[in-house]
């Protein structure tokens, strides 16, 4: 999967949400249907990465002052927190020259959302 980093809007740190699924399956290439939620939560970046890609474009035309992690009322209230790693394309020129996040996510299948 490509993307880019998502943009922010005042109140929250930029993050990404994650929603993982068992036992459903798969018809075509873009729909999911069956199983059940195993968990919904949030990905963040480190304050770091957030105060680099801020300055490229386009993030840096957002005229809205982005929150900062420690800020963010989600980001606090977390049992568990989920700070994306990022390896930069060219460690030398940092987020500029592109980057890949990678997160491993542990969850137990037998505690399903809808049994919470």
């Amino acid at each position: 999967m490509a993307t880019i980093l998502p943009g922010w809007y005042t109140g929250r740190v930029v993050h990404i949400h994650v929603k993982v699924h068992i036992n459903g399956s798969e018809s075509g290439s873009s729909t999911y249907s069956g199983g059940s939620t195993v968990h919904t939560g949030q990905m963040f970046f480190s304050q770091d990465v957030l105060n680099s890609y801020n300055t490229l474009s386009p993030y840096v035309s957002n005229s809205q002052s982005q929150t900062q992690l420690t800020s963010d009322g989600i980001y606090n209230s977390a049992t568990s927190i989920a700070i994306l790693e990022m390896a930069y394309f060219d460690s030398s020129i940092g987020i500029a020259s592109g980057a890949v996040a990678s997160m491993t996510l542990g969850v137990t299948p037998s505690t399903t959302e809808e049994s919470k």
